[in-house]
């Protein structure tokens, strides 16, 4: 609105617009750019890459990892200052309930593990390890602590989400605008978010919608959430398999955006 008039001279540069949903379209519209110029293609983080495999992979996680077969895993990934406290503070209750509850905490920052681990080592309330110890082996023969893993290192969450059984996403807690929620739901794994997801608010609309995730706001809401995956498998099945489907009938805007162009460069 502020453009006012300058709006059609401010986008005239523009041949086509490739937006993700019809929604983005009518907002393009409203801007000012010619609707025969818009064009919906979709979103591209629904084409990344397929992460599984014949469980290879897998495997090998859980036996760094030291998952045992009546184990459960939660992932709470890309978490920022104001949710690990939270995040923590649940898994304690959570454990001291259900026992055989394991955490992988991934700090969108893993530098911060280090802070993260001088608090949990004041407080007393977890033995933990980190990834990186794990990853050289230094933890060989230790069980204790692996309750709690601390990611430390860059570029293995998305495939580690293979081997949880159910997953948060962080940034959400806090008004940061949430990260991508499509990762644990390509894996078939039940999804969980706070309400602060505006980065990514088409996706987290269509897993909601769709049955794939949950949000929660606090941690009354999350601990609950987790507790209902946990003790209803069936329940969390059904969700992991509808964030699946989710993922996949989404994907495709690749392939729609190179046709676009190719018809609008070669004629």
């Amino acid at each position: 609105n502020r453009l006012g008039p300058l709006k059609p001279l401010f986008f005239s540069p523009f041949s086509h617009v490739m937006a993700q949903t019809p929604r983005d379209k009518d907002r393009f519209g409203a801007l000012g750019i010619a609707r025969d110029r818009i064009l919906v293609a979709g979103n591209m983080k629904f084409d990344q890459g397929d992460l599984a495999d014949d469980g290879t992979k897998e495997n090998r996680l859980r036996s760094m990892l030291g998952i045992r077969g009546d184990d459960r895993v939660w992932i709470a990934g890309s978490t920022h200052e104001g949710e690990e406290t939270i995040i923590l503070e649940v898994f304690a209750r959570l454990r001291k309930e259900l026992g055989d509850l394991r955490l992988i905490l991934a700090p969108r920052d893993p530098e911060r593990c280090k802070a993260l681990s001088h608090g949990i080592q004041r407080h007393n309330t977890h033995g933990f390890v980190f990834w990186s110890d794990l990853e050289k082996g230094s933890c060989t023969g230790q069980s204790h602590g692996r309750e709690l893993v601390l990611m430390d290192v860059m570029g293995v969450l998305a495939p580690s989400y293979a081997v949880c059984d159910l997953a948060f996403i962080g940034g959400s807690l806090v008004p940061l605008g949430g990260h991508n929620p499509l990762e644990p739901a390509m894996f078939g794994k039940p999804v969980l978010f706070g309400p602060h997801m505006t980065d990514f608010q088409g996706v987290a609309d269509l897993l909601k919608k769709g049955k794939g995730a949950m949000e929660v706001a606090g941690a009354d809401e999350l601990e609950a959430g987790v507790k209902k995956l946990l003790e209803y498998p069936e329940f969390r099945d059904r969700m992991g398999r509808a964030g699946a489907r989710i993922f996949r009938v989404n994907s495709g805007a690749v392939g729609r955006t190179v046709a676009i162009l190719e018809k609008i460069c070669l004629g």
